[in-house]
Parts: C-alpha cells; structure tokens; sequence
C-alpha cells in the first residue's frame, strides 16, 4: 500500500506543481492588458503625488530628493532612470514619452516594477522590495500546508481501497494455498464490490469444480475398489487349481497388476482426501528426534539391504508441533523416493529456525532436471527416467506429500542438494 499511495501522491504533486507554473502563465498571457491596467490602478495614487513633486525639479535636485522620498516608502525602491535604458524598446519609449506609464508583471500577473516618464529624459521607477525571508517561508509553509492537506485527503480517500485490495490479495493468496472455501466478504456498496464480486464467483465456479473432480475421483476409486477385490478372489481361487507353469506365471502376472491397480486406488483415495475442505487436523506437541526415530524406523531394514548410509542431523530436545501422520507420509514418500535414485548416500537435517520447523530429505543420486522442477509435484507427472512403475510409481508421491504439508500452512520445495542429488525441504510454521 505505501508505494501505490507514494506514487498517487507523487502523481498529484508533479501535476499541482506543473499546475502551479502552467496555469498562471497561460492566465497572465490571456489577460495581460487587463492585469496591467489594474497594476496602474494600484499604483495610480503613488505616482500622481511623486510626479507632482518631482515633475518640476532638475535632475540634480531629484537626485538629492530620492532619498528622503525613499525612506517615505519602505515598501517600494524607487529610483530614477535614463529613459534610453537598455530593456525598454521604442513603442514602450513611445508610450512612456505620451505619459503613460509602464507597468511589468511578475510570474504571479502582480506588478514587479511600475515606469512613470517624468521629464529631462529621466524615468521614475517603483519596484517591489524582495520578501523578507519570514513572509517567504510563510508562503512556502502555506505551499507545504496544501501539500499535506493534500496526502490527507488522498489518503482518507485511499483507505478502504487499500483495505479491499488487501483483502482481495489475501483471499486469493488463501485459495492458492488451497483453503477454497475462502471469499473477500467486500460488501457491493464498495468501489471494489464488483470486481470482489465477481471474484467470489470465480472462487465459488472453481471450489465447485474441485468438489466435483474430487467427488468423481473418490466414487471412481471406490467403485474400482470391488471389481478389483472380486478379481483378486477369482485369482485365488484360479491358483488353487492344477495348472501349467506358463499358466501359473501368468495367473502371477494378473495379481502383480491388481495390486498396482489397489495401489493406484489407495493413492487416488489419499490424496483426494487431502484435498477435501473438510480436512481435520490434529496437531500434536512431541520431540523431533523422537518423532523422527518413529518414522525412520521403517527404513532401517530397506537401507541395510541396499547398503545406504543414512546420516541424520537433529537439534535434539527440541519441541515442535505438527499433524503426525500427514508429515509422517510426507516424509515416507519423500525418503522412498531418495533411497530409489540415490547411490549410497541420504541426509535428513531438522533444524529450528525464525518460527519455522525445517525438515530437508537430500540424497547423492543424479538430481532433478531444472526443467523438470516445476512439474515435479504435479500429480501422475513422472520423469523420464522413471516412467516404469517398477521404479518410478505412479506420480503421486510428490503431490500427495505438498498436499499434507500444505493443509498444516506449510511448504514443501525442492531445492540444490549439496550431496549433488536431488533435495527437498518441508517447512511447518511453529507456535510462538
């Protein structure tokens, strides 16, 4: 809000100052005449009692009348002048030797210097004295008062669009973090009501799709759910008969794509649930190392077998709080999927920094494309190198493990591993 306002003022201050300039000149131009006539006026009296005085003396005695005249008027400079002074021109000289007198107007149309012929080739002129420097600042602190004036009733009238931008920013902030029920609850009187409105309609068309693409999947998996079962059954019942063994191999066969096909539906079942709205978290206050112990355990025959060197870094005693099982399933996928591309090598570090619980899984295999890192977390988005679901899964570990992350408000990106493999860091804000 304060550059956007910053600027606005800016804005208006250029335009008021170039206004200020501008303006009065082109209104001094267009009526100049009638601005000199007055500057005469004013000045009419003045020069009527000087010349009666002056009119009838020699130059000399003017000269030695000059002073004493001066000290009558502090608030003018008069002084006497050849009539041939460099800035006069002929038809102003013409003019002056008729009587007339010659009036210049300052930037503000006011007179600057009124010439008055009086005789023996001599002008008298009455100019202005300079503003002493407390009138000046008195002007300058009016001009610096209208500014002010100003950014006030900018602001005032700025407010509330600030506060609805705001608003508006956070809503749409909140539906990309996925809480699709969130609405900018502007009211339509606003300035912004109608584009608020319209943006609700688009959150309610959009959370209403999401519900139906969610429901669909969910009715699909469960309906696949008991076709698959039954096959399954059938399968066993098939293997209990006498058969041959090219027979046999491919009744194993069958069953290897029915539990990839049960594993498909239970990941589908998962990560819809994740998705849903109505999610309930139960937050719990434990230690990382313990938590960490917990959920590592499960690998500890994994990683012997394959001979990986697991190296595990943790404040220790440090309390946090979390949902268990969804950051538990976060951090399952994302240690199955460093213990399936990484040579010998795995670091978990956990560390407790600005309010923020960081988790980061790193492993020394070949990395991650940078083409590739903004698809990554994509749902059945898979990379090439893992295109066969023996080896690379059917692309919903990534997904599933933002979307657990995501429902507590927190992160998961992916980030340069210093072991030179690929690198994941799972950030959970903590209570104060």
């Amino acid at each position: 809000m304060p550059r956007i306002l910053i600027r606005l003022f800016l804005i208006l201050l250029i335009s008021y100052g170039a206004a200020s300039y501008a303006v009065p000149w082109l209104v001094i131009n267009l009526f100049k005449h009638r601005l000199e006539s007055y500057g005469v006026a004013q000045y009419q009296g003045i020069l009527y009692l000087l010349e009666d005085r002056l009119a009838d003396l020699t130059p000399k005695e003017r000269s030695e009348q000059m002073p004493e005249l001066a000290a009558r008027f502090p608030a003018e400079r008069l002084r006497m002048l050849p009539i041939d002074t460099s800035d006069i021109g002929a038809h102003e000289r013409h003019k002056l030797m008729r009587g007339k007198p010659l009036v210049t107007l300052d930037a503000d149309g006011l007179p600057e210097k009124v010439r008055l012929y009086i005789g023996d080739g001599q002008l008298l002129e009455i100019s202005m004295d300079a503003l002493p420097l407390d009138i000046d600042l008195i002007y300058w602190l009016t001009n610096l008062l209208i500014g002010a004036i100003l950014m006030g009733g900018v602001f005032l009238w700025w407010r509330p669009h600030w506060q609805d931008l705001e608003r508006l920013k956070a809503t749409a902030r909140r539906l990309g973090q996925g809480h699709l029920d969130a609405r900018t609850e502007i009211p339509a009187h606003s300035n912004l009501g109608e584009l608020a409105g319209v943006f609700d309609g688009m959150a309610d068309e959009l959370e209403g799709l999401l519900a139906r693409q969610r429901d669909l999947i969910n009715a699909v998996s469960h309906e696949l759910r008991t076709p698959l079962s039954r096959l399954d059954f059938g399968l066993a019942l098939v293997a209990d008969t006498p058969m041959t063994p090219e027979a046999a191999r491919r009744i194993d066969e069958m069953k290897t794509h029915i539990n990839e096909l049960n594993a498909l539906v239970q990941e589908l079942l998962s990560y819809t649930r994740l998705q849903s709205p109505r999610q309930h978290l139960e937050k719990t206050t434990l230690t990382i190392e313990a938590y960490l112990d917990s959920v590592l355990s499960a690998f500890a025959e994994p990683l012997e077998e394959r001979h990986i060197n697991l190296e595990v870094h943790i404040e220790a005693g440090t309390p946090v709080t979390l949902e268990p099982r969804l950051t538990a399933r976060a951090l399952q996928n994302l240690i199955s999927n460093a213990m399936r591309y990484c040579r010998q090598h795995i670091r978990i570090t956990a560390t407790h920094r600005d309010g923020m619980l960081c988790i980061q899984v790193e492993d020394d295999g070949i990395g991650i494309p940078d083409d590739e890192k903004a698809n990554i977390f994509t749902p059945f988005y898979r990379l090439d190198r893992s295109r066969d679901r023996a080896t690379g899964g059917f692309g919903l570990g990534l997904a599933i493990s933002r979307e657990a992350i995501t429902v507590q408000d927190g992160s998961l990106t992916i980030e340069d591993a210093p072991l030179g493999g690929a690198g994941f860091q799972i950030r959970l804000p903590q209570p104060q």
